[in-house]
Parts: structure tokens; C-alpha cells; sequence
């Protein structure tokens, strides 16, 4: 699998698992988050990473990722 297609496949995880969409022009953005959080998991590499978080064996990974690639943004009716 190519290093295009694993991030593609954690792009799938994510809407997956939390709704949000990554849209394309972001995929390389989410390859370089994809590539910390395989090193702070230790992980070989992104592919390992990926197969691990979607096998579910990194525990609470998730709470990790998420709010790395989501945009915090709230409206207040002032």
C-alpha cells in the first residue's frame, strides 16, 4: 500500500468513527499528523499505525487524534 492510500485509509477511519470528512486538499496535512502520532506510539511507520488504530489496539488513541485534525469552532448568538 502506498503512503496516498494509508492516509487515505485513515481518512475513511476517521469519518468512520467520528462523522468528519477530510476533505482531499487536506490529505497531506493528516499524513504529517499521521507520521507524530505514529512516532509518539511508537509505530514502525504510518501504515503500522493505521492498521493498529483501526484493529483498535491502541486504547485511547482516538482522544489523541481527533483533536489534531478537527477545527474547534463555536457560535455564540451575541
Amino acid at each position: 500500500m502506498t503512503t496516498s492510500e494509508v492516509v487515505q485509509r485513515l481518512a475513511h477511519l476517521i469519518e468512520e468513527v467520528s462523522g468528519n470528512a477530510i476533505p482531499a486538499g487536506h490529505l497531506p496535512f493528516l499524513a504529517e499528523i499521521a507520521a507524530r502520532r505514529a512516532a509518539a506510539c511508537e509505530r514502525r511507520d504510518v501504515a503500522a499505525y493505521v492498521e493498529a488504530l483501526g484493529a483498535g489496539l491502541l486504547g485511547d488513541e482516538w482522544r489523541s487524534l481527533l483533536p489534531l485534525i478537527t477545527v474547534k469552532e463555536s457560535y455564540l448568538f451575541r
